[in-house]
């Protein structure tokens, strides 16, 4: 659920390149024989929090398999607001969530993104267990919707800046990779 005014810059947003959305992926250590980079910890998200704030982004996706089980997610919330993001949403499959976490979503009123698998398409009736977990947000008050996994993909600019943009959704990507292996 996007705020309508996401899509529209602000006038002090205009000379950082228009920044509006931080996806930040939160990840847990890797699985066991997995070779990756430690993992980061609460004062290097909020870093990036703060740093995403700075340029003009006014939204903040939580994202990454781990996002509504790293511990350090409600703390993140908490920052993420007090540092003046207007829109907070968090990527999570139907799996039941704790009822800590729903008052965490309530108090900062904080979206959910409820993912489809890879593959999958949105279509107007959501999967059952997307549906109960719909239901059940709702009763909690938050607000909710169902859709595809952001795909990110790193990207270097001529003069060494660097970024990361979607590029679109695992669906996509899912569906990409069918098409090929099928012709």
């Amino acid at each position: 659920m996007r705020p309508a005014d996401l899509d529209h810059d602000h006038p002090g947003d205009a000379s950082i390149l228009g920044f509006r959305i931080l996806w930040l992926e939160l990840c847990g250590a890797a699985p066991l024989g997995e070779s990756r980079p430690p993992p980061l910890g609460v004062a290097d998200y909020a870093l990036v929090l703060e740093r995403g704030r700075e340029l003009g982004c006014r939204a903040v996706q939580f994202v990454g398999d781990d996002a509504v089980r790293h511990p350090s997610l409600p703390r993140l919330i908490a920052h993420a607001r007090s540092i003046g993001f207007e829109h907070l949403e968090v990527c999570a499959d139907p799996a039941p969530l704790s009822q800590a976490l729903l008052h965490c979503f309530a108090a900062h009123n904080v979206a959910v993104l409820l993912t489809l698998p890879a593959g999958a398409r949105e279509s107007a009736e959501p999967p059952p267990a997307h549906a109960r977990m719909l239901r059940r947000l709702a009763a909690a008050g938050l607000a909710a919707r169902v859709g595809a996994r952001p795909v990110l993909e790193e990207w270097v600019a001529a003069n060494g800046v660097a970024g990361v943009r979607p590029v679109g959704t695992v669906a996509d990507a899912s569906l990409a990779d069918a098409s090929l292996s099928a012709g």
